[in-house]
Protein backbone atom coordinates (compact mmCIF):
# COMPACT_ATOMS: atom_id res chain seq x y z
CA UNK A 1 0.00 0.00 0.00
CA UNK A 2 1.44 2.85 -1.17
CA UNK A 3 1.50 6.05 1.56
CA UNK A 4 -0.34 8.16 -0.20
CA UNK A 5 -3.42 5.83 -0.17
CA UNK A 6 -2.68 5.77 3.75
CA UNK A 7 -2.81 9.42 4.42
CA UNK A 8 -6.47 9.55 2.37
CA UNK A 9 -7.45 7.00 5.28
CA UNK A 10 -9.90 8.99 7.76
CA UNK A 11 -9.27 6.55 10.62
CA UNK A 12 -5.72 7.77 10.84
CA UNK A 13 -6.55 11.57 10.68
CA UNK A 14 -5.52 12.75 13.88
CA UNK A 15 -8.69 16.01 15.63
CA UNK A 16 -7.60 18.75 16.93
CA UNK A 17 -6.33 21.61 16.58
CA UNK A 18 -2.63 23.19 14.85
CA UNK A 19 -0.24 25.02 16.42
CA UNK A 20 -0.79 27.89 13.95
CA UNK A 21 -4.50 27.78 15.07
CA UNK A 22 -3.92 28.06 18.45
CA UNK A 23 -1.47 30.87 18.36
CA UNK A 24 -4.56 32.47 15.90
CA UNK A 25 -6.71 32.29 18.93
CA UNK A 26 -4.27 33.34 22.21
CA UNK A 27 -3.82 36.58 20.29
CA UNK A 28 -7.13 37.20 19.70
CA UNK A 29 -7.83 36.58 22.76
CA UNK A 30 -4.82 38.95 24.25
CA UNK A 31 -6.38 41.47 22.04
CA UNK A 32 -9.54 41.93 22.91
CA UNK A 33 -8.38 41.38 26.93
CA UNK A 34 -5.88 44.68 26.04
CA UNK A 35 -9.03 46.46 24.50
CA UNK A 36 -11.18 45.56 28.03
CA UNK A 37 -8.84 45.68 30.74
CA UNK A 38 -8.50 50.01 30.55
CA UNK A 39 -12.64 50.17 30.60
CA UNK A 40 -12.16 48.21 33.29
CA UNK A 41 -10.03 50.24 35.96
CA UNK A 42 -12.05 53.32 34.28
CA UNK A 43 -15.33 52.48 36.19
CA UNK A 44 -13.31 52.36 39.33
CA UNK A 45 -13.35 55.59 41.40
CA UNK A 46 -9.97 57.46 41.49
CA UNK A 47 -9.34 58.45 45.63
CA UNK A 48 -6.23 60.59 43.92
CA UNK A 49 -7.79 64.34 42.78
CA UNK A 50 -4.23 65.07 41.13
CA UNK A 51 -4.59 62.08 38.98
CA UNK A 52 -7.74 62.80 37.93
CA UNK A 53 -6.70 65.90 37.44
CA UNK A 54 -4.03 64.55 35.06
CA UNK A 55 -6.28 62.91 32.73
CA UNK A 56 -8.69 65.83 32.26
CA UNK A 57 -5.23 68.05 31.69
CA UNK A 58 -4.20 65.67 29.04
CA UNK A 59 -7.51 65.65 27.15
CA UNK A 60 -7.54 69.70 27.53
CA UNK A 61 -3.97 69.48 25.85
CA UNK A 62 -5.38 66.94 23.67
CA UNK A 63 -7.67 69.16 21.92
CA UNK A 64 -5.00 72.48 21.73
CA UNK A 65 -2.91 69.92 19.37
CA UNK A 66 -4.82 68.99 17.35
CA UNK A 67 -6.35 72.30 16.35
CA UNK A 68 -2.49 73.22 15.49
CA UNK A 69 -2.31 69.30 14.21
CA UNK A 70 -5.15 70.47 11.85
CA UNK A 71 -4.78 73.60 10.76
CA UNK A 72 -8.54 74.57 12.17
CA UNK A 73 -10.63 76.02 15.59
CA UNK A 74 -11.64 73.04 17.93
CA UNK A 75 -14.36 73.49 21.01
CA UNK A 76 -14.87 71.77 23.42
CA UNK A 77 -18.20 71.81 25.21
CA UNK A 78 -19.52 69.97 28.43
CA UNK A 79 -19.34 66.54 27.79
CA UNK A 80 -16.93 66.21 25.40
CA UNK A 81 -14.27 64.87 28.01
CA UNK A 82 -15.67 62.61 30.27
CA UNK A 83 -14.75 63.15 33.74
CA UNK A 84 -13.08 60.11 35.69
CA UNK A 85 -15.31 57.70 37.77
CA UNK A 86 -16.02 59.18 40.90
CA UNK A 87 -15.82 63.34 39.82
CA UNK A 88 -18.07 65.75 38.52
CA UNK A 89 -16.55 68.49 35.83
CA UNK A 90 -17.72 71.66 36.03
CA UNK A 91 -17.17 73.54 32.70
CA UNK A 92 -17.99 77.67 31.44
CA UNK A 93 -21.28 77.84 29.59
CA UNK A 94 -19.42 79.18 26.28
CA UNK A 95 -16.92 75.73 26.60
CA UNK A 96 -12.99 76.25 25.27
CA UNK A 97 -12.11 77.23 22.30
CA UNK A 98 -8.89 76.40 20.66
CA UNK A 99 -7.53 78.45 17.61
CA UNK A 100 -4.98 76.85 14.83
CA UNK A 101 -1.98 79.03 16.26
CA UNK A 102 -2.49 77.59 19.82
CA UNK A 103 -4.19 80.24 21.48
CA UNK A 104 -7.66 79.87 22.97
CA UNK A 105 -10.16 81.45 24.51
CA UNK A 106 -9.01 80.62 27.94
CA UNK A 107 -10.90 78.93 30.93
CA UNK A 108 -11.41 77.71 34.18
CA UNK A 109 -12.96 74.03 34.83
CA UNK A 110 -13.14 72.53 37.95
CA UNK A 111 -13.07 68.75 38.55
CA UNK A 112 -15.09 67.85 41.88
CA UNK A 113 -15.12 64.42 43.64
CA UNK A 114 -15.31 63.06 47.41
CA UNK A 115 -11.94 62.76 47.20
CA UNK A 116 -11.23 66.59 46.51
CA UNK A 117 -10.94 69.52 44.08
CA UNK A 118 -8.91 70.55 41.52
CA UNK A 119 -9.27 73.37 39.19
CA UNK A 120 -7.64 73.20 35.70
CA UNK A 121 -6.72 76.57 33.77
CA UNK A 122 -6.41 76.77 30.43
CA UNK A 123 -4.58 80.22 29.24
CA UNK A 124 -6.04 82.59 26.86
CA UNK A 125 -3.00 83.89 25.44
CA UNK A 126 -0.97 80.81 24.94
CA UNK A 127 -3.30 78.33 24.92
CA UNK A 128 -1.63 76.30 27.44
CA UNK A 129 -3.23 73.78 29.78
CA UNK A 130 -2.41 73.55 33.76
CA UNK A 131 -3.43 72.55 37.12
CA UNK A 132 -3.55 75.40 39.88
Amino acid sequence: MCSAARNKNPKNKRGGFTLVELLLVLGLAAAAFALILPLGLRLQPDSNPDRAAETVLAELQHARARAMRLNQPVTLQAGDIAAPAGYRLLWPESGVDFAPDGFSSGATLLLEGEAGQRRLRVAPVSGRAYIQ
